[in-house]
């Protein structure tokens, strides 16, 4: 695991963290959810952090900008996401595949910025106000309740 020791270059008024998924089968690669930001003209990466089937955490952009994980509320959020998500790749393959080491890597990453960000509340993609997915494909609101 890795702990998340780099403060933010420049200050924002956090006041969620996002939980994602990346809507892939584990095996995905950066270069390819690259592929899929870019296709929606993202210019910057969809979450700050990315934690992999081994449980390693990857930032891929400081806390201080602004990633493109939540339409209409990216300004005041934190966004970190779990690779998978999708096992078959048919429609409706929605499946909460976190390994036991992502489940790890995400308590630990949930908890630091919560210590960052305490008036931060913790929630799902799918718990936003007009969003119609299952992302995170669990009920991260209930699982980090008491964090």
């Amino acid at each position: 695991m890795t702990t998340l020791t780099k403060k933010p270059q420049k200050a924002r008024a956090i006041k969620y963290i996002a939980i994602h998924v990346t809507a892939t089968q584990q095996n995905t690669t950066l270069a390819a959810l690259w592929q899929g930001w870019k296709a929606r003209g993202f210019t910057r990466a969809g979450y700050h952090y990315l934690v992999w089937p081994d449980g390693r955490v990857e930032q891929l952009i400081d806390e201080g900008l602004i990633s493109n994980g939540v339409a209409n509320y990216n300004t005041p959020t934190v966004n970190v996401a779990y690779v998978g998500g999708i096992i078959t790749g048919k429609p409706g393959d929605y499946h909460d595949t976190r390994t036991p080491q992502q489940k790890a890597s995400l308590l630990q990453i949930v908890r630091e910025l919560k210590g960052r960000y305490p008036g931060a509340i913790i929630q799902g993609h799918r718990d936003f106000p007009g969003v119609a997915k299952t992302c995170p494909n669990f009920n991260a609101k209930a699982e980090y309740a008491n964090v």
